[in-house]
């Protein structure tokens, strides 16, 4: 969680995408795997019980059954701890990232290479994972995705700071 929110200077370090299932709110996210965590339990989880709620700007309402759709194709991909844009495995921002460029054509955020971040406080821990510090590696990171130009802020709770994308 440090090393996402320090290399992206902001306070998300996890995504998923809220959908109703049946009579249930649930998140899709790719944490371990592909899947669908209750909502309730998945807002528990952030730091301190802190998350943020984006919603698409109305234009998308007509894309969201197929967002929704490329979303739950995913389900049961490995998670990506190599953080790479395969589709062998999908990470947390990934996951939206792909289903919506499936459903829209559109990007949802920006692809960014980790060697653009402020990846250097974090060279010890991200070479005790990669190895190496994959300067060249493409991604998309939660913070992006809080900034796309399709999303509007709409709820808070337990995060400091100015909105990323008020």
């Amino acid at each position: 969680m440090d090393a996402i929110e320090g290399v992206t200077h902001s306070p998300y370090s996890h995504c998923g995408v809220v959908l109703k299932s049946g009579e249930d709110w649930v998140v899709i996210e790719s944490i371990f795997d592909v899947h669908e965590t209750p909502l309730l339990r998945w807002a528990t989880r952030g730091r301190s019980g802190g998350f943020a709620a984006y919603r698409l700007a109305p234009r998308f309402a007509g894309a969201i059954p197929n967002f929704k759709k490329e979303l739950l194709a995913y389900t049961g991909y490995p998670y990506d701890f190599d953080y790479s844009l395969s589709d062998q495995a999908i990470y947390c921002s990934e996951l939206p990232y792909k289903a919506f460029k499936k459903a829209t054509g559109e990007e949802l955020g920006k692809i960014e290479a980790l060697g653009d971040l402020d990846w250097k406080p974090y060279t010890g821990f991200i070479k005790s994972v990669q190895g190496k510090v994959p300067v060249e590696r493409e991604m998309i990171t939660p913070a992006s995705l809080a900034k796309a130009r399709q999303l509007k802020e709409v709820f808070r709770v337990g995060i400091d700071g100015p909105a990323l994308n008020p």
